[in-house]
């Protein structure tokens, strides 16, 4: 019914060449796509290694013990999907470590971070009054978290309300009406005191080391006065994210932290209060959602542990 399969001419050479070629114009794009949106990383395969002209991966620390550390990090994330960082600094001891260190990420809501700070310098100079009250409009609704999105136009708050807002849900109508408020100018300088040389304001560009050094900067009092390093410190505590730093930690362990989320994004990075403070800053992009979510509290407790034997 068919014929005879000898009747059939076979493809010559142009004909398989044609093939193929149509083959390679849709596949490898759809893969150069598809490992884009993963941050050119497979469980098991890290393409930016390959490419690291800037030294991005790792900080190779000159302590064996840090670099154990770095080791058991690689050892939670290696089969995952998508790119996690940390940078971690002790306080007692000044030793540091950390992957991924200088890699720009999406900074999501740790931008909020610097923002606070500049706000409060602000206040410092006599440029803003935190108690004045401002009336919610209707172009200043945007998506995302925090309570001010349910809030009609005319709702009344104040400037400290909505700085408490940023630190303990992340509020994103308080963040951009304090941002502009303050003005980018104002943040920027906030930026270059804190050491952030690789955060971009506009881009929403930040990296690990970069928010390690806005915590050391705050605590330091580089940035504002006691006063309100307390404040920030204080609406960075308790807040509505605790499902993840936190999370890997013991019940009675104060952490002052900031979330931050995006698509296939996460971040969550702040100062651990045990009897030896220490800064820690984990980040990721690319990655599948429900796979950070299950990693970040185990990484979270790998700090913790480590940090508790060198105690020891």
């Amino acid at each position: 019914m068919f014929g005879n399969n000898k009747d059939r001419s076979k493809w010559n050479i142009r004909q398989r060449i044609i093939v193929f070629g149509l083959v390679a114009a849709t596949t490898i794009p759809a893969a150069i796509l598809y490992l884009s949106s993963r941050s050119w990383k497979l469980p098991n395969i890290d393409l930016n290694k390959l490419v690291d002209l800037k030294n991005n991966y790792v900080y190779e620390s000159s302590d064996s013990v840090e670099k154990d550390l770095q080791e058991k990090f690689r050892a939670h994330t290696n089969l995952l999907t998508g790119i996690y960082g940390f940078y971690y600094y002790e306080f007692d001891s000044g030793a540091e470590s950390s992957i991924y260190a200088q890699r720009q990420f999406e900074a999501a809501s740790l931008m909020k971070l610097p923002v606070m700070a500049a706000f409060w310098a602000e206040v410092e100079k006599g440029n803003l009054n935190p108690d004045q009250a401002y009336v919610l409009k209707n172009d200043d609704k945007v998506g995302g978290s925090g309570v001010l999105q349910n809030k009609q136009p005319g709702y009344e708050t104040t400037y400290t309300q909505m700085l408490t807002l940023m630190g303990k849900q992340s509020d994103n109508i308080a963040y951009r009406i304090i941002r502009r408020e303050v003005g980018d100018e104002a943040v920027n300088k906030i930026l270059l005191k804190a050491g952030m040389y690789n955060t971009d304001l506009i881009q929403n560009k930040t990296t690990p080391a970069d928010i390690g050094s806005f915590y050391k900067s705050l605590l330091q009092g580089v940035l504002v006065n006691s006063e309100h390093k307390d404040q920030i410190l204080d609406s960075l505590t308790g807040t509505i994210y605790e499902d993840y730093l936190p999370a890997g930690l013991p019940e009675d362990v104060e952490v002052a932290h900031k979330y931050g989320r995006e698509t296939h994004v996460l971040h969550d990075a702040g100062i651990v209060w045990t009897s030896h403070p220490y800064i820690l800053v984990l980040m990721s992009e690319g990655v599948i959602d429900s796979e950070a979510e299950t990693v970040f509290p185990d990484l979270s407790r790998l700090f913790y542990d480590h940090q508790g034997n060198l105690a020891d």
